[in-house]
């Protein structure tokens, strides 16, 4: 896998694409809302993936191409532009992060657990939960500080959960196949 100066290539765009249809999937079919503030899925795995494998502009695009296709497929709720774009952070905060590591990483050692637990923190803890949260209590009148609440102990459950998923994607694919 090269990182650093690359161009975007029509190869890595259909890969992001695939994710992002993966991810429609995972957030559209799989996802289940509570109490319309917080939502239990994976759709943004692949929105991660994709930054972290592809780089953060693939996984911005890919985020952004995941929101707003699944928003025309299947509205779940009123569609809100911040929305959006978080999902275009869930996947160029990764890549950004990722390209840190791969200058500084000894070879072999790219993406380990813990690397890959500190590119999803600021995913799942920053852009998922704050972000989310400004745009829930913008569009539902609540106050910040009660909709952060109970989003803080799911954003506490998902972060390993998304850690140990992401890190075990990435090992097996870089094992059985050339990503």
């Amino acid at each position: 896998m090269k990182y650093g100066r690359k161009s975007i290539s029509a190869q890595n765009l259909v890969k992001g694409a695939f994710l992002a249809a993966i991810s429609i999937v995972l957030t559209r079919l799989f996802g289940f809302d509570y109490l319309e503030i917080i939502r239990i899925g994976f759709g943004n795995i692949p929105i991660m993936l994709s930054g972290l494998l592809f780089g953060p502009w693939i996984g911005g695009i890919t985020g952004a191409v995941a929101d707003i296709v699944g928003i025309l497929i299947s509205a779940r709720g009123t569609p809100h532009l911040g929305f959006t774009l978080t999902s275009a952070l869930e996947g160029i905060i990764p890549g950004l992060i990722a390209i840190y590591y791969v200058k500084h990483a000894k070879k072999g050692k790219t993406f380990t657990f813990g690397r890959v637990f500190l590119a999803v923190l600021p995913v799942v803890m920053g852009s998922s939960l704050i972000l989310n949260t400004v745009w829930l209590s913008q569009l539902y009148g609540n106050p910040f500080s009660i909709v952060i609440q109970p989003r803080i102990i799911a954003a506490l459950i998902m972060l390993p959960i998304h850690s140990f998923l992401i890190y075990t994607i990435i090992k097996t694919l870089n094992k059985s196949t050339r990503i």
